[in-house]
């Protein structure tokens, strides 16, 4: 039996998506892993929370800085300090990382970044920018530039911490192009993000998709979904607004999630329409991936989008944008888009709902794809990275 490797990983918060590779990491006979959680609950997600088992874990406690975004885990220096692992990785980007740097440093320790950062085109819209609007940006914008200024040592750490790792563990390509950009030197390896497919899949196909779809009254109708947190940078206003343009009968939006941003995108639609649903939050979205036909996510904002990965396990054609780091996913089996881009959206929209063939292609394509991007594999790039800086 190999000798076991001690690793300590840092996480941000509790995230669903990313038990099932701790506990695959964690089954490996050669790594001992110990995951340290930054927080149990983001404030900005609505998951439930289940740490799982077959991994040891541990949430810190934190403190809030004012006006500073990110949680100070004030113990996470002592512990990897007194319990001296040979490895230590953390989610980059935060205080607790740049903290787990230190540690690794101070104990002469390898130390990995798992990064899924990417850079972002940024394309305005230009109707956003009338007298009125510009005046209502001024106090944000100075108040971004002031806590910019103020952090300015987080932010420049944060980079430090990136370009100076042993090793880098990236999301996908464009996180390797961030990093590489940055100026991190070390090896970079991609695990490629994903969510457990399989089990994905037998949820999917489980569902009575004729009684759901008698359920929301969508019966005999080509569904277009999209499934995300409703906030300004998921682009859903653009949606919205391309699927008003195509007027179809025969064509149904449902949109699955909630957040701050949902009244704005209800404003868009000046009269009730049966063809447009906000279902809101709901954790078994299995059931509206089985129904539907094609699946939209328009953020100029994310990087990576794991609804990307579930939409392609469900054998679905996907649209989305330039600016999601899941883009190297599309590879015939949908649309790469610019982001706030409602006319070229309702072009993609209007090829998929003409042609049949072509979203049954797709969504062959899909599966095809997705079936490289695995837990186990993901795992396995964690692993190789482990051993490379543990030698």
């Amino acid at each position: 039996m190999k000798k076991q490797v001690r690793v300590a990983f840092w996480h941000t918060s509790f995230a669903p998506y990313r038990v099932p590779v701790f506990q695959r990491l964690a089954a490996y006979d050669d790594i001992d892993l110990t995951v340290y959680y930054g927080s149990k609950k983001d404030p900005h997600r609505a998951w439930r929370v289940e740490f799982g088992d077959r991994y040891s874990y541990s949430v810190l406690p934190h403190l809030t800085i004012p006006w500073y975004p990110h949680k100070f885990n004030y113990t996470l220096f002592h512990e990897l300090l007194r319990k001296q692992y040979d490895v230590i990785i953390a989610s980059e980007n935060e205080l607790g990382c740049q903290i787990a740097y230190l540690a690794a440093r101070w104990t002469k320790k390898p130390f990995i970044v798992w990064s899924e950062q990417i850079d972002y085109d940024i394309i305005r819209d230009r109707r956003e920018y009338t007298l009125r609007q510009c005046l209502k940006k001024i106090l944000p914008y100075a108040g971004r530039q002031l806590h910019h200024l103020l952090f300015f040592p987080f932010y420049w750490g944060a980079d430090y911490v990136k370009c100076h790792a042993d090793v880098c563990i990236a999301a996908g390509k464009k996180t390797e192009e961030h990093l590489r950009r940055l100026g991190a030197t070390g090896p970079i390896f991609r695990h490629g993000s994903t969510i457990d497919t399989e089990r994905f899949q037998r949820q999917v196909q489980m569902q009575d998709v004729t009684e759901l779809k008698n359920q929301f009254g969508i019966f005999n109708k080509t569904i277009i979904l999209s499934v995300s947190y409703l906030q300004k940078r998921k682009g859903i206003q653009y949606l919205i607004e391309a699927f008003l343009q195509i007027n179809r009968a025969d064509a149904v939006l449902v949109i699955v999630g909630d957040g701050e941003y949902k009244q704005e995108l209800q404003r868009l639609i000046s009269e009730p329409r049966s063809d447009i649903l906000f279902v809101g939050h709901d954790e078994e979205t299995a059931r509206y991936y089985a129904m539907a036909d094609i699946f939209v996510m328009p953020s100029f904002s994310d990087p990576w989008g794991l609804t990307i990965n579930e939409a392609m396990a469900a054998g679905l054609p996907v649209i989305t944008t330039t600016n999601v780091g899941a883009q190297e996913l599309i590879q015939g089996n949908g649309f790469l888009i610019p982001p706030r881009d409602s006319q070229v959206l309702k072009q993609a929209l209007e090829q998929l709902l003409c042609n049949p063939d072509l979203r049954q292609e797709m969504g062959k394509r899909s599966l095809e794809i997705i079936k490289d991007y695995t837990i186990e594999h993901s795992a396995q790039v964690c692993r190789a990275a482990i051993h490379a800086v543990a030698r």
